[in-house]
């Protein structure tokens, strides 16, 4: 060595400096802790996903017991609805059967069987029945009154009941056209059958 210089054969063979080496471990480090990192992550985001599926299944659980609730509210809702239509029909029964009791068919005079409207007597009177005084029985065959208890024509005894119906004063009930109290005193050349419906001269 001269003067204090490094002859070149030990700058050739000089080990390499320690700083590479220094690097290389931090970089080792540095990839450990990224891949702790990521792994952290992982584990938290699997954690967050666990975490979000519980959650979903809380609320999907809530809205089952909400529906389940709400459905059960209806149910009962048209249970109620169906009492009070039921208690409702009761009462207009009741109410339709007062209005029966005390009330008289014109046809048949039974009280409180049914209404007027709705007796059989309309269509079928049988034979030697009572029917109302507002009433006449008319031949199911050829149209003419009864006599008694058969037709005043033909004799049959197949006849139904109407109401006495005045054409000429309007009044129902109460009078047939023949019998009218406003033609009563008038001079008339004709007079009418009341069982034959047929005109006959005087």
């Amino acid at each position: 060595m001269d003067g204090g210089l490094v002859s070149p054969l030990l700058q050739i063979h000089r080990p390499k400096p320690i700083r590479s080496q220094g690097i290389e471990s931090n970089i080792v480090e540095s990839k450990a802790v990224e891949s702790e990192v990521v792994e952290l992550i992982g584990s938290n985001a699997d954690e967050f996903e666990a975490d979000e599926s519980e959650d979903d299944e809380f609320e999907a659980e809530d809205e089952f017991e909400a529906d389940d609730e709400f459905e059960a509210d209806e149910f009962e809702d048209d249970e109620f609805e169906a009492d009070e239509s039921e208690t409702d029909d009761s009462e207009t029964d009741d109410s339709d059967s007062e209005k029966l009791i005390g009330r008289e068919c014109q046809f048949c005079l039974k009280v409180g069987d049914h209404f007027s409207q709705t007796c059989s007597y309309r269509y079928h009177v049988p034979k030697n029945a009572i029917v109302g005084k507002s009433c006449v029985v008319v031949c199911n065959l050829c149209g003419c009154l009864f006599r008694d208890s058969c037709c005043g024509v033909c004799g049959q005894s197949d006849g139904c009941a109407i109401l006495m119906n005045c054409l000429h004063c309007g009044k129902i009930g109460e009078h047939l056209i023949f019998t009218c109290p406003s033609r009563e005193g008038k001079p008339s050349c004709f007079s009418l059958d009341p069982y034959t419906g047929s005109v006959i001269s005087i």
